[in-house]
């Protein structure tokens, strides 16, 4: 029970903090302020949820991470501001999600191809140096 109470704890700040402090720094100090007040915020956040481990994730799980926090925080907020209906955003949420899934797919399969070229590379990059020295 401990860890998903340290999951909703972690998730309602973040939320509330985006909305309150990092709309407040917007609209009174604008754009580049705000970017780094949502730098500061979800780095803070991330190093609770993942170095301190208050997000929980269990073993085996598909691993849920803030940024479906942060999804919630936008869907509630304007759903409360603007009374949008938050099912008319379903097919955007399914579109960005296989997107997600998509990309993180190809990236799992590219893995060993990708860990070759870089590492061809990274030992090329070193032998020419090493030939300068010389």
């Amino acid at each position: 029970m401990v860890p998903y109470l340290k999951t909703l704890i972690v998730s309602f700040f973040l939320g509330l903090a985006l909305f309150s402090l990092g709309w407040y720094v917007f609209v009174h100090f604008g754009l580049l302020p705000s970017i780094g007040a949502a730098i500061l915020i979800i780095g803070f956040a991330w190093f609770v949820g993942h170095q301190n481990g208050w997000i929980y994730n269990p073993p085996g799980k598909p691993w849920i991470d803030m940024g479906w926090a942060i999804a919630a925080s936008v869907m509630a907020w304007a759903w409360v501001k603007y009374h949008a209906n938050p099912v008319e955003a379903i097919p955007m949420i399914v579109l960005i999600s296989c997107g997600a899934f998509l990309g993180a797919l190809i990236v799992f399969l590219c893995k060993p191809f990708l860990r070759k070229i870089l590492m061809t590379l990274i030992l090329n990059d070193n032998n020419d140096k090493e030939e300068k020295d010389k």
